[in-house]
């Protein structure tokens, strides 16, 4: 498996768990998602993934911080792959 399908398989583990806290209602952690409260439960993801890299890397970085890391990472990835949402970059492997 190379980098890129790499990443992307970590890409579709972490969609299939945030789907599965949203849709599914047996989940000990699931999130009913209406109009009423999209803008929060989507916020509540950010800023998960920022706690989520604070406790996995060490970092004590603020949330806006983790943004700009996560917008590195983001270009980064584009540079060398290019945009997941073309032809050419799929999420089918």
């Amino acid at each position: 498996m190379n980098k890129e399908q790499e990443i992307q398989n970590y890409a579709l583990c972490f969609a299939s768990a945030i789907e599965d806290v949203v849709r599914n209602d047996e989940n000990e952690n699931y999130i009913e998602v209406s109009d009423k409260n999209a803008t929060e439960v989507m916020t509540g993801l950010i800023l998960g993934a920022g706690f989520a890299f604070n406790r996995l890397t060490g970092s004590k970085c603020n949330y806006l911080e983790f943004t700009h890391v996560a917008n590195q990472l983001v270009v980064q990835y584009l540079m060398k792959h290019g945009d997941v949402a073309t032809e050419k970059t799929t999420f089918n492997g």
